[in-house]
């Protein structure tokens, strides 16, 4: 999961997240001197600052190249100032799924969301049991629909944008989605890595890398 925003002079970006199971600073099974406690197996460490590091829950492991989390396992991210978008972001993510999502609980990618209709709905992107992946801000009135549908065990790179208040989403280098939405993004809860609050225990099975 990496996420950058504008630098505030319109050239480049500020990076303030980035998950990379390929970067051992990221994800490593033994002890670093860069940060205390990075060989901790419940943590998923930011490459940069200011840190945003994510805990992991339920069922995961480690391949040595990716983070594959199994059915109940995901990873969280502490709600913060460095997660509200109120104008320019990129958020990019690296993921190759195994298991066919819950029919009815789909399976999050990345979400700060809860039960429907809930206010405290904020952003999310998942894949639902038919491989059908939907990206929704501020509630489920305000959704996007990539069109096609993913594979199991197949790589994907995924980016989503939006400069100067126009979304525009890629799946493997391809653009399927353009559409303008400028409101702010202000989540209220933690953002979620392979699940989203309410999906009951159902969650993202296969391997998340970046």
């Amino acid at each position: 999961i990496g996420l950058d925003l504008p630098d505030g002079v319109g050239v480049g970006s500020e990076k303030i997240l980035e998950l990379d199971s390929m970067d051992p600073l990221s994800y490593n099974g033994v002890p670093s001197n860069r940060y205390t406690g990075i060989g901790t197996i419940t943590k998923w460490f930011d490459t940069g600052f200011p840190q945003n590091n994510a805990t992991f829950f339920g069922a995961y492991s480690f391949d040595g190249k990716s983070i594959v989390f199994a059915d109940g396992g995901y990873a969280a991210l502490d709600d913060g100032p460095d997660f509200d978008f109120a104008g320019d972001f990129a958020i990019e993510i690296s993921f190759n799924m195994t298991g066919t999502p819950n029919a009815t609980y789909p399976s999050a990618l990345i979400a700060s969301w809860t039960t429907f209709g809930s206010s405290n709905n904020k952003f999310i992107i998942f894949i639902g049991s038919t491989g059908g992946i939907s990206l929704a801000i501020n509630g489920e009135s305000n959704d996007w629909f990539y069109p096609g549908t993913i594979a199991l065990n197949t790589n994907y790179h995924m980016v989503v944008t939006r400069r100067d208040g126009v979304i525009k989403w890629w799946l493997n280098g391809e653009l399927g989605v353009e559409d303008t939405y400028a409101a702010p993004i202000e989540p209220t809860l933690d953002f979620l890595i392979g699940k989203y609050a309410a999906s009951n225990g159902n969650t993202f099975v296969g391997k998340i890398d970046l």
